[in-house]
């Protein structure tokens, strides 16, 4: 129950959901769009010889990782970076440079990685890798040129030597597969021997000499304040930030749940009376009749009369399935309804009239009273004069009069639909609750009905939460209360405060009516009558053949 109250909640505002998306994600992607793309290049520096040593010790460990910290600062040190701006000739300030640089160091490493973020992404790598190099030159443990220039003559000498001692080798190889021949004499054996004892004697010599030089290329390069290079800089292809793919999809994401959440909140503080859900829920009455939105708001009294409407029409049909429920519902057998809401301008007038209009179809009799003295408008509707009416009837009663009928004809008024008169309220007294309470209004709805007159009495009152006339004339007349509750405007405690001024007077209430519903949006319209009723059909021809 839970979950399709959220879904037709969700269904109700669809439309502001879609829009707010719509509206914040081209928002987004005009400011994403807009922005210049940024990109940044990473360059990869050792700190401290023990990475090259095959046997580090643990102070030599020690020693890199404390000089990492010391190196992640001099990356922004002026003569780094004037350095860098001197050999690319860049048009940056130093401020500026320094802002796009950030150095981080690898977590438990004595790697620091140094990242330069611009929106050109060559430069960005050219500027990442000229840092590292500026910091190398300007490293205080760096290479004599005399230092280089030996560590170059002894790599050549180790070169030399290893393709020396690769030959050895062979050589040893193959004097060792000859002496293995068994039809060897003695003297060619001898000499191969010797051969091979010669070789192996060159190898040693050849392994000792590689050995000594690597030593010395080892002690040369061998420094615990070393900076080199590990990975150098490469242009990044893809800027940096979040996809505008992602982005999107982000953006509507949350936009969708922010507005969903805003809704839901806005549901539960506003309070509102939407479908036959909540009005069954909320007040715990009977549903008598389902009144779906029709005709224009500010159209007058008049053009919202179901008279104006087809008779196969969704509304007329609504208002005699209302009818219909009303009849054979109703707790009373005197077939008297008081109709009334809880605040103004909820639909009770245009209800109580197009009632009356739906129960003359039908064959009934009805009087309708406007009951309703501080804002009376039947008379508006049905254009009647508004001269004389309910309050001038009661100013005489039944049984004093020698011809109560005479009476009662003086004040209704007939309508051009057979069987529908009309009681207007007539002038405005100074006491409208005294005069409702009054026992004369007891007395003649007595005669209405005893005189056979008619069938039906409807009472058009004022709102129960503004005035208490309707719970007066109600306790009065022992009579049935119709409840008006228009959907998407009623608040719940407005609803039920309504029902609780008629409770406390022990006047019970018939049902509720809920007016100007929104059909797509209640399932109880789970059936669209448009979809059974064609309005092509000859109908005429229908009933003839019913008749038939």
């Amino acid at each position: 129950m839970v979950i399709l109250q959220y879904y037709r909640i969700i269904r109700r505002w669809l439309w502001l959901i879609v829009f707010a998306v719509f509206m914040v994600s081209s928002l987004v992607y005009m400011l994403h769009i807009s922005q210049q793309p940024y990109y940044s290049a990473h360059v990869t520096i050792a700190i401290g010889g023990y990475i090259e040593s095959p046997n580090p010790d643990a102070q030599d460990i020690r020693t890199g990782l404390d000089l990492v910290q010391t190196y992640s600062h001099l990356v922004k040190n002026r003569n780094i970076l004037q350095g860098v701006v001197n050999e690319l000739e860049l048009e940056l300030e130093l401020d500026e440079l320094s802002n796009i640089i950030n150095a981080v160091i690898v977590p438990g490493t004595s790697l620091l990685e140094v990242s330069v973020t611009d929106s050109d992404p060559i430069e960005a790598s050219d500027i990442a890798n000229e840092i590292a190099r500026q910091l190398i030159i300007q490293s205080p443990t760096n290479l004599t040129v005399a230092q280089q220039q030996q560590v170059s003559l002894l790599n050549e000498q180790v070169t030399s030597l290893s393709n020396e001692l690769e030959s050895f080798r062979a050589q040893s190889v193959s004097l060792e597969s000859r002496l293995l021949n068994e039809d060897l004499d003695f003297d060619e054996r001898q000499a191969l021997t010797e051969q091979r004892n010669f070789l192996l004697e060159q190898v040693n010599q050849s392994s000792n000499n590689i050995a000594q030089f690597t030593d010395t290329i080892a002690s040369l390069q061998q420094r615990t304040n070393s900076v080199e290079i590990v990975e150098s800089a490469v242009a990044p292809e893809q800027p940096i930030g979040i996809s505008s793919l992602l982005i999107m999809g982000l953006t509507v994401a949350l936009t969708a749940l922010v507005t969903t959440g805003s809704i839901f909140l806005y549901e539960y503080v506003t309070d509102i009376i939407h479908s036959t859900d909540d009005a069954i829920q909320y007040l715990n009455l009977p549903l008598l009749g389902v009144i779906t939105s029709f005709g224009n708001r500010k159209d007058d009294y008049q053009d919202r009369l179901i008279s104006n409407l087809s008779p196969f029409s969704r509304t007329t049909q609504e208002f005699s399935t209302l009818r219909t429920n009303i009849i054979y519902s109703a707790s009373k057998s005197k077939h008297t309804y008081i109709i009334s809401s809880a605040s103004p301008r909820e639909g009770k007038s245009v209800t109580a009239m197009n009632l009356a209009m739906s129960s003359t179809l039908a064959g009934k009799r009805v009087l309708l009273l406007d009951a309703d003295f501080r804002r009376p408008r039947i008379h508006l509707a049905f254009g009647l004069s508004n001269g004389k009416g309910l309050t001038t009837l009661l100013q005489s009663s039944p049984a004093d009069s020698t011809n109560p009928e005479e009476i009662s004809k003086a004040f209704l008024q007939t309508t051009s639909m057979p069987g529908l008169s009309i009681l207007p309220s007539g002038h405005m007294p100074q006491n409208p609750s005294e005069l409702l309470g009054f026992v004369r209004v007891r007395h003649w709805v007595e005669y209405f009905h005893q005189s056979g007159q008619f069938d039906m009495l409807i009472f058009d009152t004022a709102p129960i939460l503004a005035v208490p006339d309707a719970a007066i004339l109600a306790a009065g007349l022992n009579a049935d209360v119709l409840l008006i509750v228009q959907a998407n405007s009623t608040r719940r405690i407005e609803a039920q405060q309504a029902k609780l001024r008629f409770e406390q007077i022990n006047v019970d209430i018939a049902g509720v009516i809920l007016n100007q519903v929104n059909a797509s949006e209640d399932h109880y319209y789970g059936y669209n009558y448009n979809d059974y009723y064609d309005p092509t059909e000859d109908q005429s021809t229908e009933i003839e053949e019913v008749g038939q």
